[in-house]
């Protein structure tokens, strides 16, 4: 069980994000093609059980289930914002 909880600790949020670039200068966010916002920080949540990111969004654009674009620096992804952020 011990090795486990380790496994997951060091090596599976990292065999998720680790083909995404560092976030050193935010990642842009569009809503049809707009620019919206900046994604400054994301990471794995195992609370959620998945990605989750801190950024500044307009506030036209803050109400949950808003769908975005953040651009990766490789790629698109899809993300949405949702009503709270806490368990």
């Amino acid at each position: 069980m011990v090795e486990e909880v380790l496994n997951h600790l060091f090596q599976g949020p990292y065999l998720l994000i680790m083909y995404l670039p560092h976030n050193a200068t935010g990642w842009s966010v569009y809503v049809d093609r707009k620019y919206v916002g900046l994604i400054a920080s994301a990471t794995w949540s195992p609370d959620f059980n998945t990605n989750v990111a801190i950024g500044m969004i307009d506030a036209g654009y803050w109400e949950a289930g808003q769908e975005l674009i953040v651009d990766t620096g490789v790629g698109e992804r899809s993300a949405r914002v949702k009503d709270r952020f806490w368990i």
